[in-house]
């Protein structure tokens, strides 16, 4: 049997139109090969602004300090607990980061809110400007 080129498609289901083409698609499935169809819980994921926000308060805050922004980074992420530890082969242990991207508006909102706490607790002033705004967090 000759594969049939069915493309994955992915549906917020945000109205009826949109639950209705998505039905209409289902519906134009084959049945061969199997496909798989899984309706999860949507979370919007966090936004480029609040993405921006916190870099450029990385940033802000290394030249404060006199290091590099992706220390502060790694610093803001270790100490929310953002970080993963693992034994390479020779025994050693690793650090790795843990990535935002997949992190939903709220979960953002929230490491967002650790940064600013942070920066009230060591005397840092954090830019609050149109970014800020632009990012939800007022």
């Amino acid at each position: 049997m000759s594969e049939v080129n069915f493309p994955p498609k992915v549906f917020i289901l945000r109205n009826e139109d949109i639950r209705n083409n998505c039905l209409l698609y289902i519906n134009e499935a084959p049945l061969e090969p199997l496909y798989k169809v899984e309706i999860k819980l949507h979370k919007e994921s966090r936004s480029l602004a609040q993405n921006r926000l916190v870099h450029k308060w990385f940033s802000d805050v290394a030249k404060e300090i006199g290091c590099s922004p992706r220390g502060v980074k790694h610093s803001m992420k270790s100490g929310y607990g953002l970080v993963d530890f693992y034994t390479d082969i020779n025994g050693e242990i690793i650090e790795e980061l843990r990535s935002t991207a997949n992190y939903s508006v709220q979960e953002m909102a929230d490491f967002i809110t650790f940064i600013e706490v942070w920066a009230v607790e060591n005397g840092y002033i954090l830019d609050k400007s149109e970014l800020y705004k632009e990012a939800k967090c007022e």
